[in-house]
Parts: structure tokens; C-alpha cells; sequence
């Protein structure tokens, strides 16, 4: 069993609430002196109208991040060690804040569960801060774990804080609270901790977060499955900062963009390469079809040409006629109408002609 408590100083619960309902598991939540929970604006409503009532001071702290941990055991079902850790929760929250605002939710990875709660720094309309000091928070540790070892011993858990000598490593690394409750002010370890959560918070791209990192000086290392950073000539491991889950779920976002984008650029590349198939045929249908539409052209031409070759016979043997008349003695109105039928076939030609011309 793990029991972590990390202190903010900022009213940041918007930002704490989206990261305890993201990929939690809907059966399960931890409320404790809310009421409509279902709503994440009543919520958060809550919180913010309590935190208001606080008195200003200097590194005070307005809201609590804690985490409970179990290991999973393969032997045993997911929905028992679920319920034993919901009978925990219940407990630590009474323990540890029993008038306070509290929200929890559950997340389950592959070889753990735990719950992510909020809580308030004040009572429940209280405007003083509810300091649980170090050694009490370390004595509380102690009691859950013996309550988990007695009452679920089928669970299998190791023992971390009611193991002999546990926290000699504890107060070697205490010096950075002690000195931050003599100062008030937060430890290198802890401004690290609050630039890589703003970092992994607010940068929604990869191209954002490398910026962000050429900003702040900041780069990454990988040993085994061990991820830190290296800042100002000094090396932090990120499971040591607790900020592998925030790490591993914003790498898992960028990673999604990415295949977004992947997706984006090979559906725009397909749509062009359907236009230019389309644009292809279409050309393709146009050079079939030109040939059919010349030849019939042309054969409506030819046409034209026989029919103006007929119309010129045709006005050869009327001159000739009309000439054998004249010299012949027949009558006028004979010649006449001859001469309108000659300028009737001359008209024909004339209009054949300026067809032809046009075509």
C-alpha cells in the first residue's frame, strides 16, 4: 500500500478535477461533505466557495492532491480489491479530514489500482487551514496499512510503513520540509514537480511542449524504464517527483494527435488523388468521344458539299435551258418564269455556301 499527500498552492481545482476524472472508473467515487456530485460545475463550485473563506497568507495551501495505492494480485478479482480499496478510502478520508471537502476517483493500471482525491485545506466553512503535520501524516500511513494487513490479508501487500527502520530514508530526504517549513517557501524539488505538471497541463502539442522545454532549459533522458529530466545540471527521475501518470497520459495525447494528423494528411492525400483520377477520365471520356463527334461532322459536311454539287448541275442545266429559250421564239411569261426558277436555285447556293463557310 502507498499513501501520498502533495500539497498546491494555488486554487487550481479545475485542473486537479480533470485529472481525477480522466480515464477514471465510473463505479467508483469517494465524496465526502458534497452533495450532487454528478455535476463537475457543482463540484467545483463547492470547492472554490469553501477556499474563499480562507485568510491570505503567504505560502498557504488552498487544496490537497492524495493518492491511495494497492497492488493488483492476478489470484484475486478486480472488483474485490476495488471494494477493499473503496472500505480504505472511506477510512483514510474519516482519519484524515473528517470535516473537509473530499472528491475521489479511481483509476486502474495494469499491475495497480488507486484512488485520486481532492481535498479541500479548510473545514467544511471554516476559514483556518487544517495543518496535519509529518509525523501525524506518517502515524495515519501506519494505521490504514496495519488496518489493510489484518482485515485483507488475501490481498498480499508489502509492507512499507510498519516495516522496521522505513523511515530512516524518509528523514534523510525530510531536510527539503523542513527547511520549506522554516522558510515557506517550496523546495527545488517541488518547483520541478510545479513546472512539469504546468507543462504537461498546458502544452496541447508536441511542437508547444519542445518549446516549452527549449524555454525552460529543460531535457529529457530515458534508463530502462526509468524517465527524469535533467534541469540546471541536476537529474530528476519522474516516478521520484510522482509525475509518471501526468507524464504517461500526456504522451499518450501527443500520440493521438499525432495519429489525428497522420490521418488527416492521408485522407487529404486520397481526396486529391480521387479528383486528379476523376480529372483524368473525365479527359479520357472527352478524347473517346471526340473522334465519334468529328466523323459525324464531317459526314454532315460531306453531305453539304453533295448537296451544293447538286445544286451547281442543277443551275448548269437551267442556264442552258434558259439560253436554248432565249434563242428559241417562245413566249415571254416562259422566259420568265424560267429566270425565277434560276434565281431561286442561285438563293439555294448561295445559303449552302455560307454554311459550308460557317462550318
Amino acid at each position: 500500500m502507498i499513501l501520498k499527500s502533495l500539497a498546491r498552492k494555488k486554487p487550481s481545482f479545475k485542473q486537479l478535477y480533470g485529472y481525477l476524472t480522466r480515464e477514471a472508473e465510473n463505479d467508483f467515487t469517494i465524496s465526502h461533505n458534497l452533495y450532487y456530485v454528478q455535476d463537475e460545475k457543482e463540484i467545483l463550485r463547492q470547492f472554490l466557495e469553501n477556499a474563499e473563506l480562507l485568510k491570505e497568507r503567504k505560502g498557504g495551501n488552498y487544496l490537497y492532491h492524495e493518492i491511495l495505492s494497492l497492488k493488483l494480485n492476478s489470484e484475486l478479482s478486480l472488483e474485490y480489491v476495488k471494494e477493499a480499496l473503496y472500505e480504505l478510502s472511506n477510512l483514510y478520508v474519516q482519519e484524515r479530514a473528517k470535516n473537509n471537502l473530499c472528491y475521489g476517483r479511481l483509476h486502474v493500471e495494469s499491475h495497480h489500482v488507486h484512488v485520486h482525491f481532492m481535498l479541500s485545506s479548510n473545514e467544511l466553512g471554516n476559514e483556518h487551514r487544517l495543518r496535519l503535520e509529518k509525523q501525524k501524516f506518517l502515524e495515519l500511513q501506519k494505521n490504514l496499512e496495519r488496518y489493510l494487513l489484518e482485515r485483507y490479508p488475501k490481498l498480499e501487500q508489502e509492507q512499507v510503513y510498519t516495516k522496521e527502520r522505513e523511515y530512516r530514508r524518509e528523514h534523510v530526504q525530510d531536510r527539503e520540509f523542513q527547511m520549506k517549513s522554516r522558510t515557506g517557501k517550496l523546495s527545488q524539488r517541488e518547483n520541478v514537480k510545479e513546472l512539469l505538471e504546468m507543462l504537461f497541463t498546458h502544452a496541447q502539442t508536441q511542437d508547444e511542449f519542445l518549446e516549452y522545454c527549449t524555454k525552460y532549459k529543460i531535457s529529457f533522458y530515458q534508463r530502462g524504464k526509468n524517465v527524469g529530466i535533467q534541469l540546471d545540471g541536476r537529474n530528476y527521475r519522474l516516478n521520484k517527483l510522482e509525475l509518471e501518470e501526468p507524464y504517461r497520459i500526456f504522451v499518450d495525447k501527443i500520440q493521438r494527435q499525432k495519429k489525428l494528423e497522420e490521418a488527416r494528411v492521408r485522407e487529404q492525400e486520397y481526396t486529391q488523388e480521387s479528383e486528379n483520377k476523376e480529372h483524368f477520365k473525365s479527359q479520357e471520356q472527352e478524347q473517346k468521344e471526340k473522334p465519334e463527334y468529328v466523323k459525324t461532322r464531317m459526314e454532315e459536311l460531306e453531305k453539304i458539299r453533295q448537296e451544293q454539287e447538286r445544286l451547281r448541275q442543277k443551275e448548269l442545266e437551267l442556264e442552258k435551258e434558259l439560253e436554248d429559250i432565249q434563242n428559241e421564239t417562245d413566249p415571254q411569261d416562259v422566259v420568265s418564269k424560267r429566270l425565277q426558277e434560276l434565281n431561286r436555285l442561285r438563293e439555294q447556293q448561295h445559303q449552302y455556301e455560307q454554311e459550308h463557310n460557317r462550318e
